[in-house]
């Protein structure tokens, strides 16, 4: 019962803050629309007058019923397959901003996690400088002067996400069972996704862990990372950091956030606005290993024009496969080459193969025709995106949870990019960018170091081969015995059928019997 009560309480928050345009309002069964409708009168009670727009009502919504629900709004902004457009857009501009947890627990929790008296650690500790749905900030001194920003857990967090998820994963079940279509957008997988997104980022090792592997894979880039594509990294204290509780350098410079100081820094805003998209491509094409939410809190401008990442609490991965698919489709995007961008598809299997590839090519033309011929203020990354979404149906396809946060991530980044420059057009700046790569990566001396690799990977095999032939045979052998096996239990469950159907008739024998003795 707890699931019921809990979503029942959710949906009369909805209902109350009227966060579901009209459009999905209309496609909506009878009894719900009829519920909202005698909800309705409670917007003017509670002070939501007509006037107040969407986004702040979802705001105020999302707030009302906790941080989980601010998380899953969040995620469902990078899922206009399942919301619509209009409601995406919206919780894009969802901020994770809620009021802090007194400062008498940050400090038991400091002292808890590494068994010592706050003053034996820190010089100077302050009040929260920012506070999310998961974890706040405090800026530190240490003993020794050195100046940190300490991370630390909401007290509760994992408790209140556990007991929300598992309401989702009720939902997801329901509707799937219920309803095709939501088996097509595979529900129970987002949720999973998202429970696996959550889990990440309330053990802040793993934040720390992520810090680390993308500081090196940084260093390793060496000299081949542009100057436009540099950026700059927290260094982590793992002395001071476990599950609760991340502690870094404190990172100098001025929030994105904060685009009226930004301005002030008096740099070349479109500029940066190109290196910003820059530095996300080379981490998701070049690493397969990038920051999944810079948002404009994430990233700090320094006086020089240069680039600061924080919160690697999201994180995604990209195979080799994938990064080679995601160049090449929007490749073909942005050169019109659809033929070859609908072969793509079909070779990373995200359309099913008895369908027509040229019709597909076709549909893709009828997306990026009309987008391409467009000025850089009315074609983005967002609406592409969200054309292509408009067709996976028609050609069930099914949604390609390994790419949500990179779709995510484009769409964030190229809104950061159109802050700092509202002509910024983004299909020309990764233009570029796409073609260097995929030259890089599909030219001859790519092709000669892959072929290296593989019979690199042969000869480390070959003192094993011996081994393998003897478990291929070993294999054979027990499909054989298992064959025979089959063979006899396949007789005998014959034989039963046979006796069971005689039993079955002796049944219905004496039943019809037992009846004509009663009506008689």
């Amino acid at each position: 019962m707890g699931h019921i009560y809990r979503l029942l309480r959710a949906g009369h928050i909805i209902a109350k803050y009227r966060i579901i345009p009209k459009a999905v309002r209309a496609e909506m069964p009878f009894a719900p629309r009829f519920g909202l409708f005698l909800l309705a009168p409670l917007t003017h009670i509670f002070g939501l007058r007509k006037h107040d727009n969407v986004d702040k009502r979802m705001g105020l919504a999302l707030a009302k019923l906790g941080p989980s629900y601010i998380k899953f709004g969040q995620f469902l902004a990078t899922r206009p397959d399942l919301v619509g457009e209009a409601i995406a857009g919206s919780l894009r501009q969802l901020q994770d901003d809620v009021p802090p947890f007194a400062q008498a627990l940050a400090v038991a929790q400091v002292e808890k996690s590494f068994g010592k008296k706050l003053a034996l650690l820190f010089k100077d500790f302050s009040q929260p400088v920012a506070a999310a749905s998961i974890a706040q900030v405090h800026k530190g001194e240490m003993l020794d002067g050195t100046i940190v920003a300490v991370k630390i857990l909401r007290p509760d967090v994992e408790r209140l996400f556990e007991r929300d998820i598992s309401d989702f994963f009720f939902v997801a079940r329901l509707a799937e069972k219920l309803d095709p279509q939501a088996r097509r957008l595979r529900l129970i997988e987002v949720v999973a996704t998202l429970k696996k997104s959550v889990d990440a980022e309330m053990n802040l090792r793993f934040e720390a862990a992520a810090i680390s592997e993308m500081r090196e894979l940084r260093d390793g880039f060496g000299d081949k990372l542009s100057g436009d594509a540099n950026f700059s990294l927290p260094i982590v204290n793992w002395a001071l950091t476990d599950k609760h509780i991340l502690t870094t350098n404190w990172i100098d410079g001025t929030p994105l956030s904060d685009l009226a100081a930004v301005k002030a820094l008096g740099l070349d805003m479109p500029k940066l606005a190109n290196n910003i998209v820059t530095c996300f491509l080379t981490q998701a094409l070049e690493f397969g290993f990038f920051h999944a939410d810079m948002h404009p809190g994430n990233i700090f401008i320094k006086p020089d024009g240069g680039i600061a990442l924080v919160d690697f609490g999201i994180v995604d991965r990209l195979s080799k496969n994938e990064r080679r698919f995601l160049a090449e489709i929007l490749y073909g995007f942005v050169t019109r080459n659809y033929l070859h961008n609908a072969k793509i598809h079909f070779e990373a299997g995200y359309v099913p193969p008895q369908h027509n590839v040229e019709d597909f090519a076709l549909a893709l033309r009828a997306i990026g025709e009309p987008l391409m011929g467009q000025g850089a203020e009315d074609v983005s990354m967002g609406l592409l995106l969200g054309q292509l979404l408009k067709t996976t149906e028609t050609f069930d396809m099914q949604t390609q949870l390994q790419l949500v946060m990179l779709q995510k991530s484009l769409v964030i980044v190229e809104g950061v990019a159109r802050m700092l420059d509202p002509k910024f057009d983004m299909f020309k700046a990764i233009e570029p960018l796409l073609k260097s790569w995929l030259e890089k990566t599909l030219g001859v001396e790519a092709k000669v170091k892959d072929g290296l690799e593989a019979v690199t990977e042969l000869l480390a095999h070959l003192p094993k081969l011996p081994a393998y032939i003897e478990q291929v045979k070993t294999s054979i052998d027990r499909l054989e015995d298992i064959a025979k096996a089959d063979a006899v239990m396949a007789e005998a469950a014959k034989s039963g059928r046979r006796h069971a159907r005689a039993h079955t008739a002796l049944l219905l024998v004496a039943v019809t019997a037992f009846l004509s003795a009663l009506y008689w």
